[in-house]
């Protein structure tokens, strides 16, 4: 059964109380946070990571948030997100495309008693040798695998990308069983009903999805991808 992670980017926000209340059967909230310069849109700040753990208390919902940072320089932004409530926290490789930066900001953030995760852009190639280091040293909960360009909502997912996610979560169940480990192959931008069968089919333990699961009857929408 897939981990749901649902984006509120596609939220009303004018009712996010009740926006939230509606999906209340997903294991996980998506919060993008964009800055305008690592991607072109700027988007949620820590008004709305506060919000959000603030409304989950209120409706007394054990939902786990999960901050994706699109910033430059994440590692000065992760200790604030944490204590604004953030749950797990991911950044983007391609914020220093450097593996020892990249394993050093990993720790960091799970020194605060979260998960971590970390984010490849549908274009960047890792070479099996720098992925394996990265899992098996900086050792992080989620590795996200970008189905679309970061910054851009409406984009259609990438066909190309469906074998980057078998390639990759064949790597990463290599590593789990080598050294212990339970690091989760996590998917975002462009996962529709039409495509999230072959997304979970090709690896995909968790899958971010926004507008749609918000439309029509988000609870049903959740309970009809879980069942897959």
């Amino acid at each position: 059964m897939p981990i749901i992670s649902t984006s509120i980017l596609s939220a009303n926000f004018t009712c996010l109380k009740e926006e939230i209340e509606r999906i209340r059967n997903t294991d996980m909230l998506h919060i993008d946070v964009m800055d305008g310069i690592f991607v072109p849109n700027l988007t949620f700040g820590q008004v709305i990571v506060k919000t959000t753990k603030n409304i989950l208390r209120d409706l007394n919902l054990k939902i786990l948030s999960d901050v994706h940072l699109m910033l430059v320089n994440p590692h000065e932004h992760i200790k604030e997100f944490y204590e604004l409530g953030a749950d797990s926290i991911t950044f983007h490789y391609e914020a220093y495309r450097n593996i020892e930066k990249c394993n050093k900001t990993i720790k960091f953030i799970k020194n605060f008693g979260i998960k971590a995760g970390i984010a490849i852009n549908p274009e960047t190639y890792l070479p099996e040798e720098e992925l394996n280091i990265l899992l098996t040293e900086g050792k992080p909960d989620i590795l996200l695998i970008m189905g679309v360009h970061p910054g851009y909502s409406g984009q259609k997912f990438i066909n190309e990308v469906f074998e980057k996610i078998k390639n990759i979560k064949k790597i990463v169940d290599e590593c789990n069983s080598a050294k212990n480990l339970d690091i989760k192959v996590a998917v975002d931008g462009g996962v529709k009903f039409w495509n999230v069968d072959k997304i979970i089919e090709n690896g995909a333990d968790i899958v971010v999805m926004g507008s749609e699961i918000f439309e029509g009857n988000p609870d049903e929408n959740i309970l009809k991808i879980k069942n897959k």
